[in-house]
């Protein structure tokens, strides 16, 4: 509804919209691992939550423009699929010896991620706030996992130099 009803597209354009989307998230998940080797896995998903932040912020105010919405919501899809590998590296990493549950857990949190997103995305809508509204509670969300990951890697830095 975002891109219909508040940047303006038609319904038909939304199938060249979706392919957009789907190229962001396929470009997104191969950077992400790409650079999770480069520069490790919490920084990247740190600095990928803060470009998504950027961007759902971005959206609330910019989205009656349609190319700029056009480009934000592939920053974001981008975003989103960026942190895939590295959290997914992330939480197999921290279940050695129940690296089979490790990797069940993935799927547990990106399919309650889902959830507890589309429900807390649909809170505005049904306030009557409108379609924009969607973009700050995303932003918020975002941020709790940039706080949860920053306290992560603080705690693995304090444990890294205590080994020292």
């Amino acid at each position: 509804p975002l891109m219909t009803h508040v940047a303006g597209f038609s319904e038909n354009s939304m199938t060249f919209i979706m392919v957009l989307a789907g190229l962001s998230m396929t470009v997104g998940n191969l950077m992400g691992g790409k650079f999770s080797d480069q520069y490790g896995a919490a920084r990247v998903v740190k600095y990928t939550q803060v470009i998504m932040a950027s961007g759902l912020f971005a959206i609330f105010f910019a989205a009656s423009v349609s190319w700029l919405a056009v480009i934000l919501m592939c920053i974001c899809t981008a975003g989103l699929f960026a942190v895939s590998a590295p959290q997914q590296l992330l939480l197999l990493r921290n279940s050695r010896g129940g690296e089979m549950m490790g990797a069940a857990c993935v799927q547990v949190a990106f399919n309650l991620g889902n959830a507890i997103g589309a429900y807390a995305g649909g809170l505005p809508i049904d306030a009557g706030l409108g379609y924009r509204y969607p973009a700050l509670v995303g932003v918020f969300i975002v941020l709790i996992g940039f706080v949860a990951v920053s306290l992560y890697s603080k705690r693995e830095s304090v444990a890294f130099a205590d080994k020292l």
